[in-house]
């Protein structure tokens, strides 16, 4: 029975980060929930879900959502990717 829904999961998960949202899928990893919501919402425009799967109207909304998300947590995320693997030089 724990192996079905760890299967399950996983499934979850890795949907989650086929749509490009590996932040959440490292999170969902040990929070289920999260692994649930993150498999049904929309994927980032640049990731292979949408690529493949994405109708050029579902596409465009998806990229209005991750300029959205971008514009308010995008330097958020750039101070969190610095701190994680440090700050580019060149």
């Amino acid at each position: 029975m724990i192996v079905c829904w760890l299967v399950i999961h996983f499934g979850f998960v890795a949907t989650t980060a086929l749509k490009g949202k590996y932040p959440t899928a490292l999170i969902a990893l040990f929070v289920g929930p999260v692994a649930f919501v993150a498999a049904l919402r929309l994927a980032r425009p640049t990731s292979p879900w949408a690529r493949h799967r994405y109708s050029p109207e579902k596409l465009e909304r998806a990229r209005e959502r991750a300029e959205r998300f971008d514009a308010r947590w995008g330097r958020y995320r750039a101070r969190w990717d610095d701190a994680v693997g440090g700050t580019p030089t060149g």
